[in-house]
């Protein structure tokens, strides 16, 4: 049992503020066509603009810009290249012609006039001067609007093609309206966010859909998704002895987004004010609803276990579901709901449990619109929502696990997936094993979806081949206690681990702080035996520890908190980051570390797989000395640098067969090494053991009279970058990076040797600051 010290923030100082550098090497690529074949891709791009002046002449509204899709070459979808494409559609009539994103190889443009073609025409006569743009285009085809229609449906989504332009897109939806309505067609503009132009129109049938697809200016047509949730219970036919709120304490409040809660014995003075909801009592089934709520609030006493370490918070009531079996809820009244429960409470809650939602899977390279929408209420109101990754029952039939649903790719939200928490006679995993009913990663663009994950029951198949549960402890709609599975159930307990950490700290509230600390904590049970891959696919990170666990070192470690905004031209060099000689053992540097870096990227809703438009990432490693650089030199513009250096967050530093030992404790439960697919990821966790470094290069860069560095640098997209550049603003995006430095022999105080470094190059830094001075006790 030990006296634990709080987490630290620290910051970068003044000279730890580096300008980007230019990079070298003008030369073409090597795929740039030459001779015959650069004379047939002119040739082919120029008989697709003859068939698009022709399309332009026999249109009847000449003010609506032609839309085309351009297929990107393989080897041409890097942000460098893509700029070279889209300038050749882009001229002094038409600028900023790129306009969306189809996957992650086609780009929309919009050609707005005769005139503007002309010009594009002029410019691909010189094929030589345009050779690298031509060559990078492997396909050109008009646009055309994507329709799903199914003769049953009377309720539509029709979404518009947004063209980059106020002015334009205002004019476009006008024209959009006066059509439906001099074909008396019943329409509604819905907001998801200020990037989709949705609209709802209800009793269409296929004849009228026909007409609208060949509109200029659709972009898709599909039925307006529907929503359900059902919640299998147990009940164990008893009451449950919970604590009721003290006078004396202010209680942090958390929102849930579900189908009401029920006014029970035991949950009625938590409950703060009205329920919110759009809904007649007739309509209202909150079990499901009233299930969540008592496992946010006595989720630990109901399993008898400190999972969340919360002590009581006052709930709000936000009825956004109905009785799904007496009425129907559509995605759009869904986001209405939500968008105006939060509304209501958005100055006092900030933390938002959502458990329900869509059954669809989601898209490889398309994020969903009701994601997107999510994340615009996020952005709009400063909360955080936690969002379940959905439940599916494919292990009935033996078959793979679906992914996780529409909605649960939300990129501000943290999503929510469910482990086992038991293990009875039928059910078929063991504890810490991912639930056979949780839905799985990644998301779209291979982002870490769901992040984090929580008990929320085990299930399996009986001899009889019926279901069988082993649910997590809930109190029904009469004050029993219940039995419940799902991840609808696993979510509240996150949900009250980030309300324990917002109401241990006194701290403004921030949501991208609470998100990198829950994710900082989490790790494997001791006994999940999985590869890696799997891991991230199933649980994400893994379970993260109770607020009190997040918010505490003891003295064989220390955690830093960098909490600060990247500007575009800048990136943070760090060149006496603060490592222990305390961990130098023999010569050789030792020790544990983690790193978290969680930021917001800049978001935007046409882009498709592209959602995610800027990126940040973060180097930590050892060098030999400082050297002083030529600024003299066009490209240098930093007068410091590093000599010999390494960044140690690389799997290819590490031995092989030590990663792969099943016997490995620190493998099994925290190391996380990542190869990144694509590099624009909202959250990158790493966590190493330089223990498991091979010997060749532990010689190179753990031993001897090493420095240690942090570097953090940021990057933008083509499209991004445009669209600041005509507004003359400059690109920036938020992050917070977490590093924890660990004595697995817990021998080192680590605490106070870094604190002491920290002081000795004149960080600044202080202790997290916290509502209460508590000193907390943990078993080893």
């Amino acid at each position: 049992m030990e006296n634990l010290v709080p987490i630290k923030f620290f910051g970068k100082r003044e000279n730890d503020n580096n300008r980007t550098e230019p990079g070298g090497g003008g030369d073409l690529p090597k795929w740039v066509l030459e001779g015959n074949e650069l004379l047939e891709k002119y040739q082919y791009t120029k008989e697709f603009i003859e068939k698009l002046k022709v399309n332009m002449i026999e249109r009847k509204d000449q003010t609506v810009p032609i839309t085309i899709i351009t297929k990107l070459n393989e080897n041409a979808t890097a942000k460098t290249h893509r700029s070279e494409i889209v300038g050749i559609f882009e001229n002094r009539i038409s600028k900023n012609n790129a306009i969306g994103m189809l996957g992650d190889d086609e780009i929309i443009l919009k050609v707005e006039s005769l005139d503007s073609l002309n010009l594009i025409n002029d410019k691909i006569s010189n094929y030589t001067k345009n050779a690298y743009g031509l060559s990078g285009i492997d396909e050109l085809n008009i646009f055309k609007p994507f329709v799903n229609k199914e003769d049953f449906d009377e309720e539509y989504k029709i979404k518009l093609i947004n063209y980059k332009d106020y002015n334009l897109n205002t004019s476009i939806s006008r024209k959009f309206e006066e059509y439906c309505i001099i074909n008396n067609i019943s329409l509604e503009r819905k907001q998801y966010s200020n990037e989709l132009i949705v609209y709802k129109s209800v009793k269409v049938n296929s004849k009228i859909i026909d007409e609208i697809k060949s509109l200029p200016y659709i972009y898709s047509i599909e039925p307006m998704p529907k929503f359900n949730y059902t919640v299998s219970n147990k009940s164990e036919g008893e009451k449950s002895d919970v604590a009721l709120p003290s006078e004396d304490s202010d209680y942090i409040k958390i929102g849930v987004l579900d189908s009401g809660i029920e006014k029970i014995n035991q949950l009625s003075p938590w409950i703060e004010g009205d329920r919110i909801s759009p809904y007649p009592p007739n309509l209202i089934d909150t079990t499901h609803g009233t299930a969540v709520a008592s496992i946010i609030l006595f989720g630990d006493s109901l399993e008898g276990k400190n999972f969340t370490g919360l002590e009581g918070c006052k709930l709000i009531d936000g009825n956004v579901f109905p009785d799904t079996t007496k009425e129907t809820i559509t995605e759009d009244e869904l986001i209405d709901n939500i968008r105006e429960v939060i509304k209501e409470k958005s100055e006092d809650v900030k933390i938002w449990n959502l458990s329900g939602g869509s059954t669809d899977e989601i898209d490889d390279y398309q994020f969903s619109d009701f994601a997107i929408a999510l994340d615009d209420i996020q952005d709009e109101y400063g909360v955080l929502i936690c969002k379940s990754a959905g439940n599916c029952d494919n292990f009935v039939r033996n078959a793979p696990k679906k992914r996780i649903t529409k909605s649960a790719d939300s990129v501000r939200a943290i999503t929510v997936g469910s482990i086992a928490h038991e293990k009875n006679t039928d059910d078929l995993v063991e504890v810490d094993y991912p639930s056979p009913f949780s839905r799985i990663g990644r998301g779209p663009s291979y982002i870490i979806k769901p992040e984090v994950v929580h008990y929320g029951g085990n299930s399996g198949i009986d001899k009889n081949g019926k279901i069988v549960t082993s649910g997590v402890q809930a109190l029904d709609t009469n004050g029993n206690v219940t039995r419940v599975t799902g991840t609808s159930f696993s979510t509240p307990r996150v949900t009250s681990i980030i309300a324990s950490l917002a109401n241990e700290m006194d701290e403004e509230f921030d949501p991208l702080l609470l998100k990198a600390l829950t994710i900082h904590s989490s790790n494997y049970g001791n006994n999940v035996n999985m590869n890696q891959s799997d891991k991230l696919l199933q649980m994400g990170y893994g379970k993260p520890k109770n607020a009190k666990e997040i918010l505490y070192n003891d003295s064989n470690e220390i955690t830093l908190v960098m909490r600060d905004t990247l500007s575009k031209g800048n990136f943070i060099d760090i060149m006496d980051f603060p490592f222990p000689d305390s961990l130098m053992r023999d010569g050789e540097y030792t020790g544990q570390i983690f790193a978290t870096l969680v930021y917001n990227p800049i978001l935007d809703g046409t882009q498709a797989a592209e959602y995610c438009q800027s990126n940040i990432d973060v180097k930590f490693g050892s060098y030999d000395y400082k050297k002083e650089r030529d600024t003299t030199k066009n490209n240098i513009f930093n007068p410091i640098g590093r000599e010999n250096s390494q960044n140690i967050l690389c799997d290819s530093l590490y031995s092989k067969r030590v990663l792969k030992n099943p016997k490995n404790y620190f493998g099994l439960s925290e190391r996380m090494l990542i190869s990144y697919k694509d590099k624009y990821y909202p959250v990158k966790k790493y966590a190493i053991d330089l223990s498991e470094m091979t010997t060749s290069n532990k010689t190179k860069w753990l031993q001897g009279n090493k420095k240690w560095f942090l570097k953090v640098t940021g990057s933008y997209r083509n499209n991004i970058e445009r669209v600041f550049q005509e507004k003359s603003e400059t690109l920036s995006q938020e992050f917070c990076l977490i590093i924890s430095i660990r004595d697995p022999k817990k021998e080192a105080n680590i605490y106070d040797d870094v604190t002491q470094l920290l002081e000795h190059h004149n960080f600044w830094h202080n202790n997290i600051k916290l509502s209460n001075n508590i000193s907390i006790d943990i078993n080893d």
